[in-house]
């Protein structure tokens, strides 16, 4: 599982002023955060990219 602080750092990677704003983001677009039915692939190529960049960060 990932902890608050790499998902903080993700939210802030992909432009959003926090991660509340980020999950806000998700529901809106998705209408979950529950990631079993959020499948679309863009969005998990977004996730794993905000990974990446925030492995430095964290």
């Amino acid at each position: 599982m990932i902890d608050i602080a790499t998902l903080e750092s993700i939210a802030t990677s992909q432009g959003f002023a926090s991660l509340g704003a980020y999950v806000d983001h998700i529901i809106k677009e998705y209408g979950s955060w529950d990631p079993e039915e959020v499948r679309d692939v863009k969005d998990v190529g977004s996730i794993q990219d905000g990974l990446r960049e925030s492995k430095g960060k964290v």
